[in-house]
């Protein structure tokens, strides 16, 4: 009966026994939850609000099992990615709050600039950023991964943070999902890609990597996504424009990363 299909699925979602059997269940847990959208009427909020927080979190569920099969990461590192993108989500929440308030001190013109900039872009990428550090070595001497398996991570952890950024969106605004869907996760995910790279010049190649202009590249292409929102509606195709270059660019810098071996492509 569907009264008990959450009890008879659930359990077994977190133990698979093989990475085809993960691909199984979590192919029939997708299509529960459809089932449970299309009859909603016939199911109680709590189990409606678990379909949409799983929805949310789809994206990131897809690239850990991406991460999975490449051996880019282990069954263990699920909590870890997810843990660290929730105290990332939780830093760049309170430094909205901190930076917040000095919006005061600018002019209309330059308001949302700030607001795209100083507010959302930085502390995002920067709190991002310092999530994927503790799981950029491997090894018992703690060396560097290789560039694509980091990566890897990073996007990662990107989709756990936008993840966790869904299920606030889903919950106050459920029709923005879609949109998230097509612009934010991709962003996020790209962007990731950008930091990553600097963040791999700087485990290999020392302080002053060439890399750095990655990093200002992710803040810079971040603000300028904030920005078209800050100033929706007229300049709202500045963001999906941005999300696209942002995700050319990715694809083209993962596509010339070194390999799982750390050799250039």
């Amino acid at each position: 009966p569907a009264s008990i299909l959450p009890v008879v699925v659930f359990p077994q979602c977190f133990m698979p026994k093989s990475i085809m059997d993960a691909g199984v269940l979590i192919k029939k847990t997708i299509v529960f939850f459809l089932l449970v959208l299309k009859g909603k009427g016939r199911y109680s909020f709590l189990m409606t609000s678990v379909t949409l927080v799983f929805f949310s979190l789809l994206p990131f569920l897809a690239w850990f099992f991406y991460c999975l099969i490449h051996k880019h990461a282990v069954m263990l590192h699920l909590p870890g990615f997810f843990g660290a993108a929730l105290i990332a989500a939780a830093f760049s929440v309170a430094a909205r709050f901190v930076l917040e308030p000095f919006a005061v001190f600018f002019p209309p013109a330059v308001l949302p600039l700030f607001i795209a900039l100083a507010v959302t872009a930085i502390p995002e990428e920067a709190t991002k950023l310092l999530a994927v550090i503790p799981f950029s070595r491997s090894g018992p001497g703690r060396s560097p991964l290789p560039e694509r398996a980091l990566l890897a991570r990073a996007v990662c952890i990107s989709l756990a943070f936008s993840s966790l950024e869904n299920i606030f969106f889903a919950a106050k605004f459920p029709g923005s999902l879609p949109l998230r869907f097509g612009t934010a996760v991709p962003l996020h995910a790209s962007l990731a890609v950008f930091s990553a790279c600097w963040l791999s010049g700087r485990l290999n190649r020392g302080r002053f990597a060439p890399g750095f202009r990655m990093l200002v590249a992710a803040i810079c292409l971040h603000a300028l996504y904030a920005l078209g929102f800050e100033l929706r509606p007229i300049f709202a195709g500045l963001s999906v424009f941005t999300a696209t270059v942002a995700f050319i660019g990715a694809v083209v810098l993962w596509n010339t990363c070194g390999d799982d071996d750390g050799q250039r492509s």
